[in-house]
């Protein structure tokens, strides 16, 4: 990655949207926390793509959506898998969290996450403010496993079926763990996996585990589609994914550095957005900024003062 120089850390104007130098500098740190994923990826020969809004970004502005303030990638499971293996070796600055790096069980996503934050909870810190920019909250990278979905209609179905009831047992736990129809799904669950849930552990991301299994079941030799697994649960299969616009990537320029995007990059973008060269009011996954609640903290300890800027519904 290019230096990132005080220029890029000013406030400006993109595309008739205002970005605060608090943004900016938030770019920066993810940024950052881009190039250490890229440098472990490089070591260990491992595969990412740029994904959602971060690839739209980078076909379309070659760098983030103005309205964007993060960062999402996504591997294909044997890469996600083997990125997870060797995730300890990120420097200290840096944390990855999936729930294979979670033993007490709270870290309940279907993803992983890496973190510019090592600590147990956060702290205004000058030394780690100024490794990033500038920025003192918690930054991150969401990395999505891509896994094949069956070919054959009747397995698709199977696989579709276990992978629902995993998820929704999981998402259900604290709720509803001691209803009779939730150990009645439990118990089918466990008679059509071939297995049992351990007594001695937590059952919550033993489910969470489970699911992610059933989703990584399938070859790719028995697959003409891929996706994030949850969104067949969240969202039906009208945004699934050919394969074979995963089956190798290219560089586009992103800020002052550069991405990889799947080849298949426009029909990836095209399914998910329709017609992506046109800027739609849509919804964003969370709040924006993501580090509202952060800064409200460090606004009330003194540290910073309110920042005038715009609050706003996403565009894509």
């Amino acid at each position: 990655m290019q230096e990132i120089t005080e220029r890029f850390l000013e406030a400006e104007t993109r595309c008739g949207f205002y970005i605060s130098k608090r943004m900016k500098q938030a770019w920066a740190a993810e940024l950052r926390i881009l190039s250490e994923i890229d440098a472990l990826c490089k070591k260990h020969n491992i595969t990412y793509f740029a994904e959602v809004g971060t690839l739209l970004g980078a076909v379309r502005h070659h760098g983030f959506i103005p309205w964007d303030d993060d960062i999402d990638l996504a591997m294909k499971r044997e890469d996600y898998m083997r990125f997870l293996s060797v995730a300890h070796e990120l420097t200290e600055d840096f944390r990855i969290k999936s729930m294979y790096h979670d033993a007490t069980g709270t870290f309940c996503q279907f993803h992983a996450v890496v973190e510019n934050y090592a600590g147990e909870r956060l702290e205004w810190d000058e030394e780690r403010n100024a490794r990033f920019f500038g920025c003192p909250f918690i930054c991150a990278i969401d990395i999505f496993p891509l896994d094949y979905i069956p070919r054959d209609p009747n397995n698709r179905e199977f696989v579709k079926l276990l992978y629902n009831m995993a998820y929704v047992l999981a998402q259900q736990y604290d709720t509803q763990k001691n209803e009779p129809e939730y150990l009645k799904n439990l118990a089918f669950l466990e008679a059509r996996c071939g297995g049992k849930f351990s007594a001695d552990a937590p059952l919550r991301p033993q489910l969470f585990q489970l699911a992610d299994r059933i989703a990584a079941m399938t070859s790719s030799e028995d697959a003409d589609d891929l996706d994030y697994f949850p969104k067949l649960v969240t969202g039906g299969e009208g945004g699934i994914r050919r394969k074979e616009w995963y089956e190798g990537s290219f560089i586009l320029p992103f800020e002052m550095t550069e991405i990889p995007v799947p080849v298949g990059a426009d029909a990836a973008l095209a399914r998910h957005y329709g017609e992506y060269g046109n800027f739609v009011k849509g919804t964003a996954g969370h709040d924006y900024p993501f580090y509202r609640e952060q800064e409200e903290l460090f606004t009330l300890q003194g540290f910073l003062e309110p920042e005038a800027g715009e609050r706003f519904d996403a565009v894509k």
